[in-house]
């Protein structure tokens, strides 16, 4: 949920105007609100610095380069801010990711969650994508996938996806007619409670691989069952977006498998 308000950041004392926002700003909310991405607006550009631009360079391309003075640079992302919402929106939601949008003289803050990609982006990390983009004009293909490809940030965005798959699962079984809701509905269903029970439990989980076994098996259990659903006349559900999601949630628990097996 978004709510706009009065910028009252305590710490914080800044004329927001049309010139480009200082980086210390940024810096301060990010302080403030550590699990969300930060934007600003500067003019008719939305800008991103240090950990926010690298989390939206790598998710949506957008180019990252260095700016502010040579002594002390910073990372920074901009894109245009007319229609920012269909450009932000969809990939928030996406990605499960939190924000707060500086436009002008209000604030947009997103409701706070645990764990998103920005908290797999250290300071450590952010330094060394500036380092690669001064001495080789560039970021090394390593800087660029060690954050967001680390165990922490895939387990969020497994639940993420899950999450989703479970909602949209549950509004196809409320369409469905009775006979077919208390069979081919009800294993679906159990599935499911059995997806998202583990899913929750993994971040507390001591034997991790074995549990990641059981996903493994209740993931191919629901591919099984919508490839059923093919064959049910009366089903009428979005089939190819719901094994999409099914088929995401396979590749990312195979990387939590393997990072599994090479964790000492």
């Amino acid at each position: 949920m978004r709510n706009a308000m009065n910028i009252k950041f305590k710490g914080i004392e800044v004329n927001f105007t049309e010139t480009d926002p200082h980086v210390e700003v940024s810096e301060k909310l990010q302080a403030q609100y550590p699990h969300h991405l930060i934007l600003i607006q500067a003019g008719n550009f939305i800008h991103a610095f240090n950990k926010s631009a690298y989390v939206l360079h790598h998710l949506k391309q957008y180019k990252i380069r260095l700016a502010g003075p040579a002594k002390s640079p910073h990372l920074l992302v901009g894109f245009p801010a007319a229609n920012y919402k269909q450009r932000l929106w969809p990939l928030l939601d996406e990605h499960g990711l939190a924000s707060v949008l500086v436009i002008k003289n209000s604030v947009e803050i997103s409701d706070e969650v645990s764990c998103t990609m920005i908290d797999a982006v250290s300071d450590e990390i952010v330094n060394e994508v500036i380092e690669d983009l001064i001495k080789h004009k560039q970021l090394k293909t390593g800087s660029i996938a060690k954050a967001l490809a680390a165990p922490t940030t895939q387990d969020f965005i497994f639940k993420t996806k899950a999450t989703e798959l479970d909602l949209q699962l549950l509004k196809d079984l409320i369409k469905l007619p009775r006979d077919l809701r208390s069979t081919w509905g009800e294993s679906v269903r159990q599935t499911m409670q059995n997806i998202m029970r583990n899913t929750f439990l993994y971040g507390n989980e001591d034997n991790k691989p074995q549990l990641l076994k059981q996903l493994s098996a209740d993931i191919d259990l629901i591919r099984h069952y919508l490839c059923q659903a093919q064959a049910l006349n009366q089903l009428n559900i979005g089939f190819e977006h719901r094994v999409g999601l099914v088929v995401e949630l396979g590749r990312i628990l195979g990387g939590l498998q393997r990072a599994q097996k090479v964790t000492p």
